[in-house]
């Protein structure tokens, strides 16, 4: 007969009345085993546990310890990770897709290859983590901490970055069509060869980016700073950057747009070509 996977040890909490009760610490998990048993494992220790491979449909792993945990190539849709802590997990190719990770802890996470389609990262600690070639589709990432994240290749179409910190991001070639940048902080950030057509960047904080050879066909920038952004072969086709601040003419002599591109009064850009 398996042992129950949250094992409790009880401690005695003072109260200023100088009555005492009992109160319960992080349960402790046991194996793999038995998290499928009871559908997860909220507020446990699970530290550095081997849980690669792991099946498990809407587990409950809210509140959980999950420091440096191997969760690669597990499948764990929907399940409920937040407020847990899972700096340096490995999930690897993990499905995640519609998991509930809000305010939990991921700095430096690998989440490469990994499917996040629908899931909600708002208002995470994801500081240098790795999402290189991670499904983010539709994933909610408001409010999240993304400083100095890998999202190189990343493919999330529709995503929310909205209110999002994201200075020194790698987005390099990444597909984020349609996607929500409002008031997101871009500086630095490196956007090269992205696909961002029909994305929002309203009052986004894009000073200094580099958005070389990117595709923002159709994306809206009223009120965006792009002061000092490097638009070097950058498409700008159908884009509206009337109301954007920062931009300069010699900035805009690097881009390409068309008929439809939208500008501050007394700049001019040039008709996209073939090769653009």
């Amino acid at each position: 007969m398996p042992t129950r996977v949250c094992m409790r040890k009880w401690r005695p909490l003072i109260l200023s009345a100088g009555l005492f009760l009992i109160a319960p610490p992080l349960a402790q998990s046991q194996s793999a085993e038995e998290i499928i048993a009871e559908r997860g494992c909220p507020k446990c220790k699970l530290s550095q546990a081997d849980l690669r491979g792991l099946e498990l449909e809407a587990a409950n792993f809210a509140g959980a310890r999950m420091i440096e945990a191997d969760l690669k190539n597990a499948s764990l849709p929907q399940a409920n990770f937040a407020k847990a802590s899972l700096h340096r997990a490995e999930l690897e190719k993990a499905n995640l897709a519609g998991a509930n990770f809000a305010r939990a802890i991921m700095r430096e996470v690998d989440l490469e290859k990994t499917d996040l389609t629908g899931a909600n990262l708002s208002q995470t600690d994801m500081r240098d983590a790795d999402l290189e070639n991670a499904t983010i589709a539709e994933a909610n990432l408001a409010e999240a901490d993304l400083r100095h994240t890998l999202l190189r290749r990343a493919a999330g179409t529709g995503a929310n970055f909205s209110y999002t910190l994201m200075d020194q991001a790698d987005l390099e070639r990444a597909v984020l069509r349609e996607a929500n940048f409002t008031r997101a902080r871009l500086t630095s950030a490196d956007l090269d060869r992205a696909d961002l057509s029909g994305s929002s960047f309203i009052d986004a904080d894009l000073s200094k980016a580099h958005l070389s050879s990117a595709n923002l066909s159709g994306a809206i920038f009223d009120g965006a700073d792009l002061s000092g952004a490097l638009l070097r072969r950058t498409r700008l086709s159908g884009a509206d950057l009337s109301d954007a601040d920062g931009l300069e003419q010699e900035q805009v002599d690097m881009a390409c747009g068309d008929q439809d591109t939208r500008l501050p009064n007394r700049l001019t850009i040039k008709t996209c070509g073939a090769d653009d």
